[in-house]
């Protein structure tokens, strides 16, 4: 993670990460290797091991944006990881305005 990213709680099971100036290779990188921690993480309850997943939504901003825009975007591409099976990444595909 850059150093000038930032992570946090954004809901009830929800976080985001923010970082100024990310290309799309960046952004996916990143999610990548947020995918792959999870899948590895798991935690005890009493004698079960339960496994933890993730579904993520990821997306640049572009010029004219606002944050409120970009989180709702993100938000909706999460909900479509989701309903695709969870476990994945859903990731705007249009093409970045410079």
């Amino acid at each position: 993670m850059r150093a000038s990213a930032v992570l946090g709680r954004w809901g009830g099971e929800e976080f985001i990460l923010m970082s100024a100036g990310a290309s799309r290779e960046a952004l996916l990188a990143a999610t990548q290797r947020a995918l792959s921690l999870v899948e590895q993480s798991w935690f005890m309850i009493g004698d079960t091991r339960v496994r933890v997943t993730v579904s993520i939504g990821a997306t640049l901003g572009r010029e004219g944006d606002t944050s409120e825009s970009v989180v709702a975007g993100a938000d909706g591409l999460m909900y479509a990881s989701k309903a695709q099976g969870r476990k994945r990444i859903s990731e705007d595909t249009d093409p970045l305005v410079k």
